[in-house]
């Protein structure tokens, strides 16, 4: 793999390996630098990938479930009304109670 930086990133990348092996005492690499931070993103990377694909079965598993409910209630009132017993008479129309109203003679 070859890739091209700025010179002030590659500065930056210089001086952060000057200063690891004047802290921890030993040299790292430019090649072991850049393979430890890839193999850090694609660990990162596989943990939220393995995260949204757990997410995402949550989901479709609580769809479904929410899909057999809507579809039992569904069934249970269309028992209620199959339960109804069937009459040719037409339903009786319900009217609000008027007010009385005073009359001042």
């Amino acid at each position: 793999m070859s890739f091209q930086v700025s010179e002030e990133f590659f500065q930056r990348i210089k001086d952060y390996l000057t200063r690891y092996e004047q802290t921890y005492g030993k040299k790292l690499s430019q090649k072991d630098f850049v393979i430890g931070l890839i193999e850090q993103a694609l660990e990162e990377a596989d943990e939220e990938f393995e995260a949204a694909q757990a997410a995402q079965e949550e989901a479709a598993v609580d769809s479904h479930e929410t899909l057999e409910d809507t579809e039992d209630a569904e069934n249970e009132e269309t028992a209620d009304i199959e339960e109804q017993p069937e009459t040719d008479e037409e339903p009786e129309e319900v009217t609000e109670p008027q007010e009385e109203q005073e009359t001042i003679d």
